[in-house]
């Protein structure tokens, strides 16, 4: 049978009143359209999924707007709210400021887990700073190496496959994705030096993640040795800009042993510590990760 009713519960992309009729055939679940002359077919499943859909948005709640009308964190320090496409050009601006050194503290949720971090720590600035100036990076590792030997067992190592990490990932959607966070924190911290940085915000302490000291101490050695700057500490992630990665494979490889040491929650994958050196030579960006 032919049906002129309005074709108001038909999804709009097909629905043209003054230029189209349906047939409803029951049996076969379905809609035949003739638009313009072309026939097209819909399960009737599909309207009402459609119809359904669209209710339901009635009622579906804005978390974006929801979220804007959240008060922004409190902090102990100055800070910057930006997109995250624009996190980089926000720091080399804000490089300009004295005092202040700026550092990408990630989206809302990663900025407050290191707000919470900081109340909790209980241990000064300067404790910490003591600490890790006092700390022997080699003597750490070795300790960490011969509590589980099996572990990181490091011979016969050879570069792997290299893979590419992006800059500032904690101001993108899923940290590898291509799209970047609407809103993302950068820090406008009251250091001297970025290796102090972790003393400042409590870093680490939790599950396999070292105590701040202990990053205060790596965050110098690296900075010393490479030039690495840190530019991220989202709560789990930290990232460093690197200006004199090593240039060859032993030394791309003795660093991958540092930096798996350091951070045992790396996914090395199939290519093993060979698969990081591969990365961490002639590279820019270094990027930790602690689950």
């Amino acid at each position: 049978m032919i049906d002129t009713a309005s074709c108001a519960r038909l999804p709009q992309r097909l629905c043209n009143k003054r230029q189209c009729h349906r047939r409803l055939t029951w049996k076969q679940s379905s809609c035949r359209y003739w638009i313009l002359g072309h026939e097209y077919k819909i399960g009737v499943t599909e309207i009402f999924a459609n119809m359904f859909g669209r209710l339901l948005n009635l009622f579906k709640p804005n978390h974006a707007e929801a979220e804007s009308q959240v008060p922004l964190p409190q902090a102990p320090f100055e800070y910057i709210a930006t997109h995250g496409a624009q996190a980089a050009e926000t720091m080399e601006k804000a490089r300009e400021t004295e005092g202040a050194f700026p550092v990408l503290l990630g989206d809302r949720s990663a900025f407050v887990q290191t707000l919470d971090l900081m109340s909790t720590d209980g241990i000064s600035f300067e404790s910490t700073l003591a600490a890790g100036l006092s700390l022997d990076p080699e003597l750490w590792m070795k300790d960490q190496v011969d509590s589980d030997p099996e572990h990181f067992d490091f011979r016969n190592t050879k570069l792997g496959r290299a893979y590419k990490v992006l800059p500032l990932t904690a101001a993108r959607n899923g940290g590898f994705g291509d799209g970047f966070k609407k809103e993302v924190f950068i820090g406008l911290l009251p250091v001297s030096h970025g290796w102090q940085v972790p003393a400042l915000l409590g870093l680490g302490g939790w599950n396999a993640c070292p105590e701040a000291h202990v990053h205060v101490a790596f965050f110098r050695r690296w900075q010393e040795r490479y030039g690495a700057e840190v530019t991220s500490v989202a709560y789990d992630v930290v990232e460093f800009k690197v200006s004199r990665p090593p240039s060859t494979a032993e030394e791309a490889l003795a660093l991958a042993r540092e930096h798996y040491i350091y951070c045992t929650d790396f996914d090395l994958g199939a290519s093993g510590i060979g698969g990081l050196a591969a990365h961490l030579l002639n590279s820019p960006s270094w990027y930790f990760w602690w689950d």
